[in-house]
């Protein structure tokens, strides 16, 4: 798919960041209950994570109306974001998450993290 062809090329070791982010949830959270996954493009990371939390309901979420038709195939309800939506982190706050951070942002995505 071009849009993951195009994310590998800006982001390096794209693979391994959406390993390291699995490693991490087992570690801190080994059975989240919902997985909000914003900037979720076409789904990378949520089809690897399906695998490992199989009783996790994943919420994937992204700006781009363009990774809607690829989220579909998860059988997902999709969420269209706003990056100004994706920087308000005291809302992840408010709404329950434990810890809310950035980790990059560019004009093409976003990283964070958030623990419930």
């Amino acid at each position: 798919m071009e849009h993951d062809r195009n994310v590998r090329q800006t982001i390096p070791f794209y693979e391994i960041f959406h390993d390291e982010t699995i490693d991490l949830i087992k570690t801190v959270k080994p059975s989240p209950a919902v997985w909000l996954d914003t900037e979720c493009g076409t789904g990378y990371l949520t089809e690897n994570a399906l695998s490992v939390f199989t009783g996790t309901e994943f919420v994937p979420a992204d700006p781009s109306s363009v990774v809607e038709n690829h989220i579909k195939r998860f059988d997902q309800s999709y969420f269209s974001i706003t990056v100004r939506q994706h920087l308000n982190l005291k809302l992840l706050l408010k709404t329950g998450f434990s810890i809310a951070e950035l980790f990059w942002f560019s004009h093409m995505q976003a990283g964070f993290y958030a623990i419930k």
